[in-house]
């Protein structure tokens, strides 16, 4: 699988947010942009090999 470039990482980001927030693309600007490091539980998740769903306060249990 290709590694994404990070201008195709943020692409992605912001039309994630557009649609998240029913913005128009063409009216957000990226003002600040940076890497995070992995967080010791994800770390500990990853290493374990656990695998998880996530769920939002919005998300529907079927």
């Amino acid at each position: 699988m290709e590694e994404l470039k990070k201008e195709e990482i943020i692409a992605m980001a912001v039309a994630a947010i557009a649609e998240k927030t029913g913005k128009d693309i063409r009216n957000l600007r990226v003002v600040n942009f940076r890497e995070i490091g992995e967080s010791a539980l994800m770390k500990y998740i990853r290493e374990k090999n656990i695998s998880y769903k996530k769920y939002a306060l919005e998300d529907e249990l079927v």
